[in-house]
């Protein structure tokens, strides 16, 4: 009798079933509910956030940019115009624009090679002409060069109409191998076997003059454009 009323005494344990179990996700689901008015504003402080933000990172990225632009010339302010200008304030940014493509450095640097030529070395004597010849032809012999650079010299070495006299075959084939600039130096060596062939001459020694044209150095510079049709 008192082991019954001790076990009376005792509180109810509640049951965990499935009717227990949803009552409590029912009474979880009422309590996170958020009044009509809370989520429209909660969604408009985010969508806030979120501009704030892109208009921050824009911001960042345009000061970067503006950083990383190099400035080549300043103009006065004030009520006078600053409209003076020089060379250097078109080729400086010429040249800054040619750092960075290949095509346009070449193309730019063959422009002003030709302008040169014509304008200041035109007449000039023999001496300033052989100096501006022998550079091109250094260079073409320096093996610091890529293929842009190479490609370059042989594009200045095509706007002169003789390169027989100061650049080398071998130089330009030897270029062309490394670099890869094989139709350019196609080219070159086709228009020196041209200009180092002998003028025309009557018809009974047409046979003697071709075959001293290819004997000696000349057989030697038409194997040489033979490997680079080949390669081609």
């Amino acid at each position: 009798g008192g082991v019954q009323r001790r076990r009376a005494a005792l509180p109810p344990v509640p049951a965990f079933g499935m009717g227990s179990s949803q009552a409590a996700m029912s009474a979880g689901a009422g309590s996170s509910q958020e009044p009509d008015g809370e989520r429209p504003v909660r969604d408009r402080r985010r969508r806030n956030l979120v501009a704030a933000n892109a208009r921050r990172s824009n911001a960042q990225s345009g000061a970067a940019r503006q950083r990383k632009v190099q400035l080549m010339r300043t103009y006065r302010a004030g009520e006078v115009p600053d409209i003076a200008l020089c060379a250097l304030d078109f080729v400086a940014p010429l040249q800054s624009l040619a750092r960075h493509d290949p095509v346009v450095a070449k193309n730019a640097l063959v422009h002003l090679y030709r302008a040169v030529r014509q304008q200041r070395l035109e007449g000039a004597g023999a001496d300033q002409l052989a100096r501006l010849h022998a550079g091109v032809a250094a260079l073409l012999t320096s093996r610091a060069g890529g293929t842009a650079f190479v490609g370059c010299l042989h594009e200045l070495a095509l706007t002169e109409d003789d390169t027989s006299g100061w650049l080398r075959p071998e130089d330009v084939g030897e270029s062309a191998e490394r670099t890869g600039t094989l139709h350019s130096a196609a080219r070159l060596i086709e228009r020196h076997i041209v200009a180092a062939a002998p003028a025309a001459r009557p018809q009974k020694r047409a046979r003697d003059l071709a075959s001293a044209a290819a004997s000696g150095g000349e057989r030697e510079v038409r194997v040489l454009l033979m490997e680079i049709y080949r390669q081609l």
